[in-house]
């Protein structure tokens, strides 16, 4: 019975895994901040001593620069089959200053394990506003691929849309801009994607509930196999 349980329990978790903030960080490691650090600003001058400076909107020779909070960047996963899962971040984003107002972020990525470089820099400014603004429980989210950015609350149960894209898609899609719940955002990003890609996830989509079905199925056997045994050892019990 004790097996049958844990076998049932691994069915389940598989059933629920996926957008888990057990996998998520809000608090960059220490030896990232340290990089960041040490390493952003001869990175920064030698974009605002240069003649595009504004092309990262930057004011050429102002060298009054510092840097925000540095924001893990959870991933977004998303398979053709419309399953939703967040892993661990591998890269972080880190809010420029110049003289007190934000003007972009600088990215940092890990190329091998406890390695890091700075990836370059260029978000707009709506994207970079809205980082800053995040809340610090907030988790950033983003899918690169979709162009899908959002911060996710766990102790409100809330997910919000973060930058211009995701936002017009809350709005056109009729949900509150403020935030709403996990379960509606999974909701909202399957079909946004089913609608937005047709061909692309419409048929995956059959081949997910066909996998959900096989799924249930076998739970529902395990039940059954699990109640035969039990009323089994029920008569044995009796007849002792």
């Amino acid at each position: 019975m004790k097996r049958t349980g844990l076998c049932l329990l691994t069915l389940f978790s598989l059933v629920l895994m996926g957008f888990d903030e057990r996998n998520m960080e809000n608090r960059a490691p220490a030896e990232v901040e340290r990089f960041a650090e040490q390493n952003y600003r001869d990175f920064i001058l030698n974009i605002i001593n240069d003649s595009n400076a504004d092309t990262f909107n930057f004011t050429k020779g102002d060298q009054e620069v510092t840097i925000g909070r540095v924001i893990p960047v959870n991933r977004l996963v998303i398979d053709r089959q419309l399953n939703i899962t967040v892993e661990p971040p591998g890269e972080w984003v880190v809010p420029v200053y110049q003289s007190g107002a934000v003007k972009n972020v600088v990215n940092i990525w890990e190329p091998f394990e406890g390695k890091y470089e700075i990836a370059g820099i260029g978000y707009p400014y709506w994207l970079t506003y809205s980082i800053v603004q995040m809340e610090q429980d907030e988790y950033y989210i983003h899918n690169m691929q979709y162009d899908l950015e959002f911060a996710y609350s766990p102790s409100k149960n809330r997910v919000r849309p973060l930058g211009d894209s995701s936002i017009r898609s809350f709005n056109d899609n009729g949900l509150d801009p403020n935030g709403i719940t996990k379960t509606e955002f999974i909701a909202f990003v399957k079909q946004h994607l089913k609608n937005t890609y047709p061909n692309q996830f419409n048929e995956g989509n059959k081949e997910s509930e066909s996998w959900f079905a096989y799924i249930f199925g076998g739970i529902v056997v395990l039940l059954l196999i699990s109640g035969f045994f039990f009323l089994k050892r029920q008569k044995r019990s009796m007849k002792g």
